[in-house]
């Protein structure tokens, strides 16, 4: 699992404990103030769980599936209040409580995986440090010589500042689709098909001039109308 998914499950967590414990909202939803949406509210906290669940389902089918059956039990415990709500009921301090605690549940569940993860993740860069060892950096393929982390390009284990937005973006493609041809509108949508965009061709300029005074032996290529490709320079 990338350090890009564990941030965004650990922040869903951070969420969920902070609506949680929202006093003030859970003891309107006791006295069955109408119109507050219990199940609506918890749409921003669980922005993104979707396909969080997707990435678990491959890491670790088990603990997707407590995950999920925890996320079922929120959502149901949610929908009973809304519905007490709708009946014009007072005094739902139990079920306010209920819902209270299953949203912590899946935050503590979530927070588990964060951990989990993070010593896999931790397990997997030591593998890579005994690689790194093993191999020296110029006997690897070009392409595997780089690392994509999140807001950094690194090259051979130097960070090559690239920076963030389009330049950092559209190098990532590049590296992730090495050797392949990118289409134009990959890297911006709003692109016309067959020609790149000038935020496109300022972001190779930079691109180029990064590479080649950092020393990499790779060229960016454009195939016209179709869009660009990093190959291994022949030098």
């Amino acid at each position: 699992m990338s350090a890009e998914t564990i941030d965004s499950i650990e922040q869903i967590a951070e969420k969920l404990e902070t609506w949680a414990n929202d006093n003030k909202r859970h003891r309107m939803l006791c006295y069955g103030l109408a119109g507050l949406g219990c199940r609506a509210s918890l749409s921003e906290p669980l922005r993104g769980f979707g396909t969080i669940l997707l990435k678990l389902k491959c890491w670790r089918p088990e603990a997707a599936e407590k995950v999920e059956k925890e996320h079922r039990r929120l959502l149901s415990s949610a929908k009973g209040i809304d519905q007490k709500i709708k009946d014009g009921r007072r005094g739902l301090v139990f079920p306010a409580s209920a819902v209270q605690i299953s949203a912590n549940l899946l935050a503590k569940k979530l927070r588990t995986i964060v951990e989990m993860a993070r010593g896999d993740l931790s397990v997997e860069k030591q593998k890579d440090k005994r690689r790194l060892k093993k191999t020296p950096p110029k006997s690897r393929p070009v392409a595997k010589r780089f690392t994509l982390r999140q807001g950094q390009v690194l090259f051979d284990g130097r960070d090559l500042n690239i920076g963030t937005g389009a330049a950092l973006d559209i190098a990532k493609a590049l590296i992730e689709n090495f050797g392949r041809v990118v289409p134009f509108q990959e890297f911006d949508e709003n692109s016309p098909e067959r020609e790149a965009s000038e935020k496109i061709r300022t972001a190779i300029r930079r691109l180029r001039k990064t590479t080649k005074s950092a020393g990499i032996p790779v060229v960016i290529e454009n195939r016209k109308a179709e869009g660009y490709l990093m190959l291994p320079s022949t030098r």
